[in-house]
């Protein structure tokens, strides 16, 4: 299984705030008039003018880069033949991935997967439906852990920059022709 980490190095959020006041185009034609009569005291008017009209107000956030490692794959080993199915539980079962994302402490981010995929058999022809399901835990305690979503839910950080992740599922073995099959799961994590 391919794992995609997904990195956002540095938030910049920019806040660009402009007010224009008491600016009526009959204002504009009256100043047109006085500066062919004073036009170096009209331009000094108006860069004052200019000073107290306009606010600009910049803010930036940089957060750490975002990372996630995978701990441990899941676990397909010892399956049988005349088995239908195989479920992994996130939260219950040692066969369950592990992996860890990293971020900075505090921060809120959200999980999203595609929850349904299929591998396909590399050496004969055949496919292996499975659905995926994640549980997460800001400790490294799987059986506490809850079970996600796949939407855009916000999850936080830990004082570490950490929060775990369980990756199991149901795989549908009905129709599983014996050989290795490969696929691909792609968990995102990314900053709100």
């Amino acid at each position: 299984m391919n794992f995609r980490n997904k990195i956002k190095p540095v938030l910049l959020s920019v806040g660009i705030q402009v007010s224009l006041h008491n600016l009526l185009p009959v204002a504009w034609f009256l100043c047109l008039v006085p500066a062919f009569l004073f036009p170096s005291k009209l331009a000094a008017q108006s860069e004052d003018r200019k000073q107290e009209i306009i606010t600009i107000q910049v803010s930036a956030s940089v957060l750490q880069s975002l990372e996630v490692v995978t701990l441990q794959g899941m676990d397909f080993s010892e399956l049988q033949a005349d088995q239908r199915e195989l479920n992994i539980d996130p939260v219950l079962s040692p066969r369950a991935g592990k992996m860890v994302a990293q971020g900075s402490p505090g921060s809120s981010f959200q999980v999203t997967w595609l929850r349904n995929r299929e591998m396909v058999n590399i050496e004969r022809t055949g496919l292996l439906g499975i659905r995926f399901d994640v549980a997460g835990n800001y400790l490294d305690e799987q059986d506490t852990a809850e079970v996600l979503e796949p939407d855009s839910r916000e999850y936080q950080f830990n004082e570490e920059g950490q929060f775990y992740l369980w990756i199991g599922g149901l795989v549908n073995l009905e129709d599983a022709t014996t050989g290795a099959y490969e696929g691909e799961f792609t968990l995102e994590v990314e900053y709100n």
